[in-house]
């Protein structure tokens, strides 16, 4: 599959390139182009967070039709949580 390119935008507006370290539920790990360390993504009641807790928008670089985004299924993923969805169980 190769490396899993993305965006993400911060609420200030500022946009970086990304490669997906890893996947593990909902949170990502990703490499930021001109940082020295990895950052850590988190899904939450629909939203993906920042490593400070502000809400950023994530997207597949380089794949026009959603789709076919090897992320697709970790994009859906973070979404309002349903009752019976295990995943927030107590």
């Amino acid at each position: 599959m190769g490396e899993m390119r993305m965006k993400i935008r911060s609420w200030t507006g500022a946009e970086w390139d990304a490669i997906v370290l890893g996947l593990g539920g909902l949170s990502l790990r990703v490499a930021i182009s001109g940082w020295d360390d990895g950052a850590e993504l988190w899904c939450f009641d629909g939203q993906w967070f920042d490593g400070e807790g502000d809400p950023v928008e994530i997207e597949c670089a380089g794949f026009p039709p959603a789709d076919d985004c090897p992320l697709s299924h970790a994009l859906t993923a973070c979404a309002v949580p349903t009752a019976s969805d295990s995943r927030w169980a107590n």
